[in-house]
């Protein structure tokens, strides 16, 4: 795992109960090794999601999806990448899930809602990314928790 998202979904696994199943759904073109935990693989499913939009590839991608979740009945979906979040929440929307987004694009998420006038509300654990959020963007309106 190189970091961002990989190491995200990588922790979640690791660290979480052994309550907990994971199934991981990702676009074919992800290079991304096979996630394990206790010398067994998460199950995975690849979908026709890429990162250029072409509705009827993304309309494809959002039926796959959807028969994954029926097939698989997860209590929560929880989304991340951009274009794979909107897919993930329109088909958990459709599937009447409870679904989660995490966004991971910090930087461009930070200066679009500045932009926008917005006060963004960010969250952390990491004294660490508490400290480059503060360092990176000295708006006076961030707030964070």
């Amino acid at each position: 795992m190189i970091g961002g998202l990989d190491v995200y979904v990588g922790n979640a696994i690791i660290y979480s109960g052994e309550e907990h199943e994971f199934v991981i759904v990702h676009g074919k073109e992800d290079r991304s090794e096979v996630l394990s935990r206790e010398n067994s693989c998460v199950k995975e499913y690849k979908v026709d999601l890429y990162r250029k939009i072409n509705l009827f590839n993304d309309f494809l991608c959002l039926l796959q999806v959807v028969k994954i979740i029926k097939r698989e009945e997860p209590d929560v979906i929880h989304c991340h990448s951009a274009k794979g979040g909107v897919v993930g929440r329109i088909a958990g929307w459709i599937t009447r899930k409870k679904t989660y987004y995490t966004p991971h694009a910090f930087s461009f998420l930070f200066t679009l809602l500045a932009q926008r006038g917005t006060s963004p509300i960010l969250t952390s654990s990491s004294s660490v990314s508490r400290g480059k959020a503060h360092s990176r963007h000295t708006l006076p309106q961030i707030r964070l928790l």
